[in-house]
């Protein structure tokens, strides 16, 4: 398998939506943040392209719209290699195309619906009206209206012009995931987690039909090209046909491999149905008597979306690690198009010269970036299982990893090569950290040890650190390396002696998890991150905590120090970074752009930067702009 380096290699700037290969002027010579500078601090650039909630087909089949947790990224079909254009809608839950392909309707993070029109790259219309997430959405066939579904178990449509409400549709009793008009334009359907699919008839805003009684979730719904059948997948496996005019069932296919049904789709010319399910499934069966023609497993993931080209000569799918296959409806051919949707960021971090980042997705890639000009200058050999922490040596020669596989990996940063493997953990590997001298790796897991290792000798274990009741989730050495201090689920932060494995101090205090942990560059003070919402620093000298942070009731997911010591920086449950004077606990700074939970921050040696990881897939650069 042929992976496309470059395609992760690019940078896009807050000041406008262009897609840069190269940002070499953008990000020298940036001033060191300051606390007279702070409040200039910006997004100066986004590495990921976010992990996948939809696709769709423009209308000519030419592009393919990919929606993500960061925006909207416009595919040419014909030559998927090249940089895509982005539209920077924030959180894409649902998208669909007008039916001249001028605009593109988008369900962000949110309870409204937003039109963009493509040529100008603008939003044009902001419909207004839910109560609760926008779940689905979808063009009337004239392109006059959009019907959205939504949490609060309505389906609304609205004049897809001025955006005002035409119909609110009640009936449902839970959450409504999937929506679709009839080709004619006079029906909707609309699937539900209330076990149903209502047939709406657009003349009157009335049900016409109640289908599907067989007590299964309704996750996807459309009809045929003739406007006779609908077919419906839901959460049980089921792939349903259903007649349109009489509220009948016709054809309950073969099961799909016992998984969960994501998404169904018929073929332009009606005479097939394709759906997607868990564990890489893609089936596709003849509309009319239900005979399964193709089954692929093309990965070991859950596939997403599916969706058919208007010219019927390819069926796009869209998987869970992030990657884009094309498979021929005629040869039933698949072909990797595109990967690089990563999932989960896991950590970001800066080499310890500052001029690398390193990137560890969930999925088990690592990739390492110039932190200079964005370019993916290598990708980690893939092994073992999903990622959950990252650090390199204090020499910058190797990254380690901890992994879902109990294991301990490292490579080396010159070539990618795994080096060695370090067993000896019964569960999954949370977190590890380097000594500040480079000689010893530890370890923390799922299995409540804390594992030290040689990092001279792989697979030396020297001491097993044995007192957490949980989980360990965050691991640091303090600066002088004399120290290493855990933190777990249990509650606790505990500060060991790196040499005897001692305990010198449990700290208590905390009233969840702890997350994340950070030593202040003089080594004085150790600094906690919680589940329960707030950061504790500690004093290591007493045990005793001299400072409180609240940061508003969400989760403390991670936590680091400026160089000098003036600034910790946070990352939160709320999606944005928060920036606190470490002497009084001031708030100087918060930034916003992430879609979701910001799991890893760090500053750059150097006090440039601030670098945030994050669940939505990428990973953002923060700092003054140069002149």
């Amino acid at each position: 398998m042929k992976y496309r380096l470059y395609l992760l290699a690019f940078i896009v700037f807050s000041v406008a939506t262009t897609v840069f290969g190269d940002s070499t002027s953008q990000l020298a010579d940036n001033p060191i943040i300051t606390d007279q500078n702070i409040e200039q601090v910006t997004q100066l650039a986004l590495f990921g392209r976010g992990a996948i909630r939809e696709m769709a087909y423009s209308p000519d089949s030419q592009t393919l719209a990919v929606a993500t947790f960061v925006g909207i990224w416009l595919y040419d079909v014909d030559a998927i290699d090249t940089p895509p254009r982005y539209l920077e809608v924030g959180l894409a839950w649902d998208m669909a195309y007008s039916p001249d392909g001028r605009f593109i309707a988008v369900t962000p993070n949110g309870d409204n619906v937003q039109v963009w029109n493509l040529e100008t790259g603008q939003s044009v219309v902001t419909l207004e009206g839910h109560t609760d997430w926008v779940t689905s959405v979808a063009y009337s066939p004239d392109g006059q209206f959009i019907a959205s579904g939504s949490s609060d178990n309505t389906v609304r449509v609205w004049d897809a012009i001025t955006g005002e409400t035409v119909f609110v549709l009640e009936g449902h009793t839970d959450r409504v995931n999937s929506v679709a008009y009839s080709p004619d334009g006079l029906f909707i359907a609309s699937g539900s987690d209330d076990e149903s699919v209502r047939v709406w008839d657009m003349t009157t805003g009335e049900t016409k039909f109640i289908l599907n009684e067989r007590g299964d979730k309704v996750n996807s719904v459309a009809y045929s090209p003739d406007g006779q059948f609908i077919a419906i997948g839901t959460e049980d496996d089921n792939l349903e046909v259903w007649n349109a005019q009489t509220g009948e069932l016709e054809t309950v296919f073969a099961r799909h491999n016992d998984y969960v049904l994501y998404d169904v789709a018929y073929s332009p010319d009606g005479q097939s149905i394709t759906a997607v399910s868990g564990y890489g499934y893609l089936g596709l069966w003849d509309a009319q008597t239900g005979e399964a023609q193709f089954t692929s497993q093309l990965r070991n993931e859950t596939v997403n979306r599916v969706a058919y080209s208007p010219d019927g000569r390819f069926i796009a799918t869209a998987y869970y690690d992030g990657t884009i296959w094309f498979t021929d409806n005629e040869t039933n051919r698949s072909t990797l198009a595109y990967e690089g949707h990563l999932l989960d960021v896991k950590a970001a971090i800066y080499s310890p010269d500052g001029q690398f980042i390193s990137v560890g997705f969930s999925e088990g890639t690592v990739k390492i970036l110039n932190a200079q000009t964005g370019e993916n200058t290598l990708t980690l050999e893939r092994v073992g299982g999903a990622i959950n922490s990252i650090a390199y040596s204090p020499d910058g020669q190797f990254i380690i990893a901890g992994l879902n596989d109990d294991t301990v990996r490292i490579w080396d940063t010159e070539r990618g090569i795994n080096r060695a493997i370090l067993i000896g953990h019964a569960d999954d590997v949370t977190a590890v950290t380097y000594s500040p001298d480079g000689q010893f790796i530890a370890s923390g897991g799922e299995d409540k040890a804390i594992l030290v290792w040689n990092a001279q000798a792989p697979n030396a274990l020297i001491l097993n650190l044995v007192g957490h009741k949980e989980a360990i989730d965050s691991l640091t050495y303090s600066p002088d390396g004399q120290f290493i201090a855990s933190g777990s689920a249990d509650k606790t932060v505990r500060i060991w002696d790196a040499q005897t494995g001692e305990t010198k101090f449990v700290l208590d205090g905390h009233t969840q998890a702890i997350s994340g942990l950070a030593y202040s560059p003089d080594g004085q003070f150790i600094t906690s991150a919680s589940g329960d919402g707030t950061v504790r620093i500690w004093d290591v000298q007493t045990g005793e905590s001299s400072l409180v942070i609240e940061i508003g009731g969400v989760w403390a997911r991670s936590v680091a120090y400026s160089p000098d010591g003036q600034f910790i920086v946070i990352g939160s449950g709320d999606d944005t970074v928060q920036v606190f004077d470490s002497q009084t606990g001031e708030l100087k700074l918060v930034l916003r752009g992430h879609t979701s939970d910001v799991t890893s921050v760090a500053f750059s040696p150097d006090g440039r930067f601030i670098l945030s990881g994050s669940m939505d897939g990428t990973a953002r650069m923060w700092g003054v702009a140069n002149n």
